[in-house]
């Protein structure tokens, strides 16, 4: 596969004249942040040799911090694959077509390009207090929506920032919060630290006042900062000035070819499942504090899990989405090239190919039945292996 250079120039300067002083501040921040920001796995890195630096300066014997460390490493396993369960099906209610109708709609709402910024700033908050992970794909397909709107020059930099902005001030503060739901659900606690702080409710958490009240604060505050400081006019940068492919490929998943293929296009099975799902939820809010049936992190995600299945309606539309939710290769940020394996079934060259893109860029993989499927939805064979879904 020949290599084919992405040319995606985001160079932009501080001192453009008529920029305000937010959003000078803005770009000098974001310049500053792509050039020295690592991968936030390495952020995780430092903080465990930090915290094992401070057990050692307070007494404990390095033999000691290396037990604990290794005795410790897989304490939190159920609640990584529960918490991981609340990626997949946030996604996989995001992506539904019901979802995408309201995006739509919600896209066409916004009247200026400032106006568009705030209007995703305030989804994205909004969302992150009912599931993170719904607040992320939903933000950032609305972003695409919006993008795609003609005479409405949005700066697509600061609509993708906004998009994250749920996961940036408020989720920690909403029913998804990752503290506050350990804390609440003992399985998931280790016992050690059960020990110590018991179970803590989220009516002692995040339905406090106070918690509530700093919610509040933390919209208003984001708001403001999303909309003054969004380039505007002639500053903005648009999805098309920077070569971004917003097309909306659709979510079509044909008709069975096969009788085997009958029931994965049929709604029966979703209704009969959904329907023993929804007696059991019922179950669990009218015998129980509502507060504390969804303090049960089993619980809210079994509840996302049949809502995703009935949004998605068909069994092929729903694994569809839960195989787009995980994909199984990513690589990003992409600096330099990267290289992948192509096999004889991907209707590609067997061998080692290479893909460049420039810093900033990058490319999801996923592997589904024999073909490359891409984060965004998009399946290619062969030359059509890679494609660059966005900016970081």
């Amino acid at each position: 596969m020949k290599s084919t250079p992405l040319s995606l120039d985001t160079t932009d300067h501080a001192d453009h004249p008529g920029r305000g002083g937010l959003e000078r501040l803005a770009v000098k921040v974001t310049d500053w942040s792509e050039r020295w920001f690592p991968d936030s796995y390495i952020f995780a890195a430092i903080a465990v040799i930090v915290v094992a630096l401070g057990a050692m300066a307070v007494g404990a014997s390095t033999q000691g911090v290396a037990r604990a460390f290794g005795d410790g490493f897989w304490s939190l396993i159920p609640f990584t694959m529960q918490m991981a369960v609340v990626a997949i099906s946030g996604y996989v209610v995001a992506a539904s077509p019901p979802a995408s109708l309201l995006i739509e709609r919600l896209a066409a709402l916004p009247r200026t390009a400032r106006g568009a910024i705030a209007f995703v700033a305030l989804v994205s908050l909004l969302t992150s207090l009912l599931n993170w992970a719904i607040s992320l794909i939903f933000g950032g397909l609305l972003v695409r929506a919006i993008a795609r709107r003609t005479g409405l020059r949005v700066d697509y930099r600061a609509a993708s920032a906004a998009a994250y902005l749920g996961m940036g001030a408020t989720w920690a503060l909403g029913l998804s919060s990752s503290a506050a739901q350990l804390q609440a659900n003992p399985a998931s606690l280790p016992k050690s630290l059960l020990d110590i702080t018991g179970v803590i409710p989220f009516s002692q958490t995040i339905f406090l006042w106070q918690s509530m009240a700093m919610t509040a604060v933390l919209i208003v505050a984001s708001l403001l900062v999303a909309y003054f400081s969004a380039p505007a006019g002639e500053r903005a940068r648009t999805a098309q000035d920077m070569g971004v492919d917003i097309d909306d490929a659709g979510d079509g998943i044909g008709r069975p070819t096969r009788p085997g293929e009958w029931l994965e296009y049929s709604p029966l099975l979703t209704l009969l499942i959904v329907a023993l799902g929804a007696g059991w939820l019922v179950h669990e809010f009218t015998t129980k504090d509502p507060i504390l049936a969804i303090s049960n992190l089993n619980t809210y995600n079994f509840l996302f899990l049949m809502l995703g299945m009935l949004l998605n309606w068909r069994p092929k539309r729903f694994l569809r989405a839960v195989a787009k939710s995980v994909p199984c290769w990513r690589a990003d940020p992409v600096s330099a090239v990267r290289r992948h394996r192509v096999h004889p079934h991907q209707g590609g060259q067997h061998g080692w190919h290479d893909a460049v893109a420039p810093p900033g860029i990058g490319f999801r993989l996923g592997c589904h039945q024999g073909i490359v499927l891409c984060g965004d939805g998009r399946i290619f064979r062969g030359a059509g292996l890679l494609r660059a879904v966005g900016r970081r």
